[in-house]
């Protein structure tokens, strides 16, 4: 069974008159997925506790199409890819009730000396760590991932 996810992605900014617009808040992007899904919702407690969210495997999903996450507090998300047993990371800083969607689950693992050339894996680990430790309070996380 296949279906179709439509992504509404819109930002609009108005530095001191001059209107930055990306995105459309009508018309949709759309992808097609096999039409399976991982969700998850819960409590990362303020502490900079590593919090495992979804491993390759996990809900019987091996690898994703799109990724969704918010949180009700400031978070980092770490997604690990594991190339032949040494793991790469890559921090992105998720800022509270802001949705963060990615469309690919690829990652650069290498890039060759001259940089002509790259290694790509896909994402294998999804972590939370709440980066507010005892000033904020726990984080209420909401991971879902389509494939």
């Amino acid at each position: 069974m296949s279906a179709t996810v439509k992504i509404y992605t819109h930002l609009s900014v108005d530095l001191g008159g001059e209107l930055l617009e990306i995105g459309s808040r009508t018309t949709p992007q759309e992808v097609t997925i096999a039409g399976s899904k991982y969700e998850l919702i819960t409590t990362v407690a303020d502490n900079y506790g590593r919090e495992l969210l979804w491993q390759n495997g996990d809900g019987n999903i091996d690898d994703f199409d799109i990724l969704a996450i918010t949180s009700t507090e400031d978070v980092l998300l770490e997604l690990t890819i594991d190339r032949a047993g040494t793991p790469s990371y890559a921090t992105i800083g998720i800022t509270a009730n802001v949705p963060f969607i990615m469309s690919k689950d690829d990652l650069i693992d290498a890039i060759t000396v001259n940089e002509t050339e790259t290694t790509v894996d896909q994402i294998d680990q999804i972590a939370v760590q709440n980066n507010q430790a005892d000033e904020a309070g726990d984080a209420t996380v909401r991971l879902i991932l389509l494939t």
